[in-house]
C-alpha cells in the first residue's frame, strides 16, 4: 500500500532547502548512518546543541511503535475517507490504535492549513476575529460578491465556490458514524485540506506529505 519511495519523499520535503536541526535549527550536521529497525530513516548529528535526530522527530511520524509505512498507510486509506474500523482490518491493527492514528493524523493536517476564512456577512460568523481567526467577508446585500483587495486583478476574497464544498459534506462523512462533537473540526479540517490540494487517489498521499512536511 505505501510506495517504497514515501520516505525518500518525505526526506525531499522536509530537508527542501537543506537538513537543519529541528529543534535548535542549526545548519552544522552530519549524518550518522541509518536506523537499525527503519533503515528508511536517515539519522544526523546538530554540532550545536549536540543531540541527534532523523527525517521524522517532531514530526506526526515520529515516537511511535508502529513503523512508517504503517501511518504512510494509515494516511493513504484516510485520504481514501475510510472508516477507522476497516482501516483497522485493512491493515491488521486494534481499532482503539487505529483511532489514536486517524486523530493525530488529522489533528496534524488541521494545524498545517491556513487560517484565513473567508464568509458572507451572515451573523453566525461574527465572532471568528474573537476565535483567533484572520477573517474576511464579502457582503452580498451590498451586492459584493468578490473584492480584490491588494490591487494585483486577482479577486481573492470570495465565496464562490463553498456552496459546493459544503455539499460534499454528507457523503464525506457517511462512512464515519457517531462522530463526536469534539472531533467533528478535526473531520472537517481534513476534508478542507483535500479539497484544497485538489488531488485524489495515490495522489492524495503525496500532495497529504506536502501539506504535513512543506
Amino acid at each position: 500500500m505505501i510506495t517504497p519511495s514515501a520516505s525518500e519523499r518525505i526526506r525531499e520535503l522536509r530537508w527542501s532547502e537543506g537538513i537543519i536541526c529541528p529543534r535548535c535549527k542549526n545548519d552544522d550536521i552530519t549524518r550518522q548512518g541509518k536506523d537499525e529497525s527503519q533503515p528508511e530513516r536517515q539519522r544526523y548529528f546538530c554540532k550545536k546543541c549536540r543531540r541527534k535526530f532523523d527525517d521524522l522527530t517532531l514530526s506526526v511520524f515520529s515516537g511511535h511503535h508502529q513503523p512508517l509505512k504503517i501511518w504512510v498507510s494509515c494516511l493513504h486509506l484516510m485520504s481514501l475517507d475510510i472508516s477507522n474500523s476497516q482501516i483497522a482490518q485493512e491493515l491488521d491493527l486494534n481499532i482503539s490504535d487505529v483511532q489514536k492514528m486517524t486523530r493525530q493524523l488529522r489533528a496534524a493536517v488541521c494545524s498545517k492549513q491556513p487560517d484565513v476564512v473567508l464568509t458572507d456577512k451572515y451573523a453566525i460568523y461574527s465572532k471568528m476575529k474573537e476565535w483567533g481567526y484572520g477573517y474576511k467577508s464579502v457582503c452580498h446585500g451590498a451586492g459584493e460578491y468578490v473584492r480584490d483587495e491588494d490591487g494585483d486583478g486577482f479577486h481573492e476574497v470570495h465565496v464562490n465556490t463553498m456552496v459546493g464544498f459544503w455539499s460534499l459534506l454528507r457523503s464525506w462523512l457517511r462512512p464515519h458514524r457517531g462522530i463526536s462533537q469534539e472531533m467533528l473540526p478535526l473531520y472537517l479540517g481534513f476534508l478542507e485540506c483535500l479539497h484544497n490540494i485538489r488531488k485524489r487517489g495515490k495522489a492524495a498521499l503525496s500532495g497529504l506529505l506536502e501539506v504535513l512536511f512543506r
